[in-house]
């Protein structure tokens, strides 16, 4: 996404008639790493730039304000798209998160709670121990058929994609207790 953001603002850059365009997307290229606070940098930047390069005053802020709105389309909806298939947290825990450490450390807590969350939702993902805590995590009901709970029942098995979901992997199975605990799942 950054590349991209990049390459969007030296072509805004190139068409407003700024100097350098390269040089404006590797800046906007670096500032989309620093979560929040870029952005903001980078709007002050391309305005100063603006002001300081196009003599008419409406065409100063120009630069501005479509790096701005190349933020918006890829905050608001090109990264979200990609996360939302891969990246789900419930959101009473996102509320949840929020008041909480709001309430512990004001509005640099309420900043930085949902990335703490999701660092936490990662971590626990990746451990086998916490595991178990996903249930938490997801945001669409409890998950009992999917492929970690059936490998955490019977450590590795056969799963494959036959049957009424492709989304629900069947199991072949040759224990009788281990078909015994999934028919009650």
């Amino acid at each position: 996404m950054n590349l991209a953001v990049g390459l969007a603002t030296a072509t805004i850059t190139a068409i407003c008639g700024v100097g350098d365009p390269m040089l404006w997307g590797t800046v906007a290229f670096l500032l989309n790493y620093i979560p929040i606070l870029g952005p903001m940098i980078g709007v002050v930047i391309f305005l100063l730039v603006g002001l300081l390069s196009i003599s008419a005053l409406w065409q100063a802020f120009l630069p501005a304000g479509l790096y701005l709105l190349i933020h918006l389309i890829e905050g608001e909806t090109a990264t979200p798209m990609l996360l939302a298939r891969r990246f789900t947290i419930n959101p009473v825990l996102v509320v949840v998160s929020l008041v909480f450490w709001y309430w512990m450390w004001g509005v640099p807590g309420a900043i930085l709670s949902t990335p703490m969350l999701a660092i936490t939702k990662i971590i626990s993902d990746r451990i086998r121990p916490l595991m178990g805590s996903v249930i938490l995590w997801k945001g669409r009901g409890f998950p009992f058929r999917t492929e970690w709970r059936l490998r955490r029942l019977h450590g590795s098995l056969n799963l494959r994609n036959i049957g009424r979901d492709p989304s629900l992997p069947e199991v072949q199975i040759d224990d009788p207790l281990s078909r015994l605990r999934l028919r009650r799942l």
